[in-house]
């Protein structure tokens, strides 16, 4: 693979508060093919609103201490 390959995944917000996106469990799957968490970006898509700010909020830091990237798809045009 390319040094600076980035790998982006769209992920919609009720995703980032399941279980299966948080902590070592998914941390084993993106680094069991050999990706580490840094070249993972996660691509928050617009297609739901947050109702749970605060709990959202506590899900990306948590993600972004084991080195995942995050980005906002197409911001602006949802909610």
């Amino acid at each position: 693979t390319l040094p600076r390959t980035l790998l982006f995944l769209n992920v919609s917000a009720p995703l980032f508060l399941d279980s299966r996106i948080k902590g070592e469990a998914f941390l084993r799957r993106v680094t069991g093919p050999g990706l580490s968490p840094g070249r993972v970006v996660l691509e928050l898509t617009e297609l739901f609103q947050v109702a749970d700010i605060p709990l959202f909020v506590d899900s990306l830091q948590a993600l972004r201490r084991e080195g995942f990237r995050l980005a906002v798809d197409d911001f602006g045009t949802g909610f």
